[in-house]
């Protein structure tokens, strides 16, 4: 994949300097018939000038001319933005190339009027005045459109490579929370499973059948950016009966959804990072029942995940969870969740993102 893109990259850049070359031939075409009127120069040396050495000659200087400046305003664009500033480093750039291209013109005159053997090389009359001016005009309004077209496709590739960015990130981050699942939290549902199918074979089936859903589930979600409320509460359900079966009859749901918000999106495996920051955080027994809380609210745009507190006190938490959940949704809808915490309860307002 590397060596197709980097292929193609070259393709691309090849067909571009084509290009470039095929403009600057023509501005140097241009700039050699705006020369044959240039009568200070004609009257003197009007068979040295008209000759096909000199039309190459000035086209070939052209290109020398027109690929440096490329090559210096790819230098600028790194650079420019720290002395002019990201707003203004289209227009420093041009102003600078335009000032290149006037001393350009100016010496290629001067070089000319020394090749006739004309004295006074350096002091330019009216016709040699117009000349430059003409040719400048022409070459800063070819330059400038040159820029914009670099900046539109320098803007556009940002563009793609923050998407890409983003996408990395965001497969980086999923995978992240699927480590948080794999681990632990297998080794401790085998340790069930092994006692269920001692003491009660039956509910092993059922225990069995859960972990199935839940790792298939986790799966199926690897290349999903959003799925449905509705397929992470049908989640949610298998992942709270391993730990029912774990914990006892000790940890619970309540869910105040309406029908009509279940299609909304959330980011794939929410509710089980939020579920497993309630299970290891909180002391969960026969004594101490624990029930998280799910309620649509703010109109249906925002889901309530709430529980009381019951803290392990040899557990801190790291927050590293619910920062990954968050830069998640910033980077799928620029919308972040909103945690609040008091003395006795802790709640997480997500997001639910209606397409």
């Amino acid at each position: 994949m590397q060596i197709h893109t980097s292929k193609k990259h070259q393709e691309t850049q090849q067909k571009n300097n084509w290009l470039l070359a095929g403009l600057f031939s023509v501005l140097g075409s241009l700039f050699y018939l705006m020369l044959t009127n240039y009568s200070e120069v004609m009257e003197r040396a009007a068979d040295h000038i008209l000759s096909a050495e000199i039309a190459l000659t000035i086209i070939v200087t052209f290109n020398i001319m027109g690929f440096t400046l490329v090559h210096i305003n790819t230098h600028l664009s790194k650079y420019a933005a720290h002395i002019f500033g990201y707003e203004n480093q289209l227009l420093g750039n041009f102003l600078l190339l335009s000032f290149l291209l006037l001393i350009i013109n100016y010496g290629i005159i001067l070089i000319i009027k020394w090749l006739s053997g004309m004295e006074e090389i350096f002091i330019i009359h009216k016709g040699g005045f117009k000349l430059i001016i003409g040719g400048w005009t022409i070459e800063t309004l070819i330059v400038g459109l040159l820029l914009i077209i670099h900046s539109s496709r320098y803007t556009l590739q940002l563009y793609k490579e923050k998407e890409q960015l983003k996408e990395m990130l965001d497969k980086a981050q999923y995978r992240a929370l699927q480590n948080q699942l794999n681990p632990h939290f297998l080794f401790n549902s085998l340790n069930t499973l092994m006692a269920e199918i001692q003491y009660d074979p039956t509910n092993a089936l059922h225990f069995t059948q859960h972990l199935s859903d839940v790792y298939r589930y986790v799966l199926q979600q690897s290349d999903r950016k959003m799925v449905s409320l509705r397929e992470e509460l049908a989640f949610l359900n298998s992942f709270i009966f391993l730990h029912r079966v774990r914990l006892g009859e000790c940890l619970f749901i309540e869910k105040e959804i309406p029908d009509d918000t279940l299609d909304a999106k959330i980011p794939p495996l929410t509710l089980q990072l939020l579920a497993e920051n309630v299970v290891k955080h909180n002391y969960i027994d026969e004594k101490n029942p624990m029930t998280i809380h799910l309620t649509a609210i703010d109109h249906g745009n925002t889901l309530a995940v709430s529980n009381k507190l019951q803290p392990k006190q040899e557990t801190l938490a790291s927050g590293k969870g619910l920062k990954n959940l968050s830069e998640r949704y910033w980077l799928l809808c620029a919308q972040q969740i909103n945690v609040k915490k008091t003395d006795t309860s802790f709640t997480v307002l997500i997001p639910l993102i209606h397409e």
